[in-house]
């Protein structure tokens, strides 16, 4: 049903996106074969309708008319315990993800404090959350509405940030 309604949509309004996703440990082709034959079917019904094959992003962006953000960041800065964040425009989403990992090699992830909705964020590293003498190394990865990705990584002995957009 999900097929059909994608490719009326597409007829109707000249595009529509269509994605499916597998993501547990079972062997995924029998899914892929499955989802290739109902679109198989509903080109048959749907003679009209142009399939480009995409990932779901670029074709969300296409749709919507969105543009990746190649100036999407996430800064970050530590002072004593406290490290603050800040998005260099709106995230998708309350806040980002931060993963924080321990010198034993144990990774956790926890919410933020919110100080400016979308843009803005601190951790307290203390004896309430993790004290800092524990971490190794942290960070934040953050996607906007157009899809841009922003993953901001501090190293706390070499007191070293790297940065990268996807």
């Amino acid at each position: 049903d999900d097929v059909n309604q994608c490719f009326q949509e597409a007829e109707e309004f000249g595009h529509a996106v269509l994605a499916f996703a597998d993501h547990d440990f079972r062997d995924m082709a029998p899914d892929v074969e499955a989802v290739a034959k109902m679109l198989e079917l509903a080109r048959r019904e749907y003679p009209g309708v142009a399939v480009q094959n995409s990932d779901s992003r670029s074709a969300a962006r296409a749709v919507l008319g969105l543009r990746p953000n190649q100036n999407f960041a996430i800064d970050l800065k530590l002072v004593d315990k406290k490290v603050s964040f800040e998005a260099s425009s709106d995230v998708f989403g309350p806040q980002p993800f931060l993963a924080i990992k321990t010198v034993d090699g144990k990774f956790f992830h926890d919410a933020l404090d919110i100080h400016v909705p979308h843009r803005k964020w601190s951790y307290v590293f203390d004896e309430h959350t993790l004290p800092l003498d524990r971490i190794e190394s942290f960070g934040v990865a953050g996607n906007d509405s157009a899809g841009s990705v922003a993953i901001s990584k501090f190293v706390v002995a070499g007191r070293k940030v790297t940065q990268k957009l996807l």
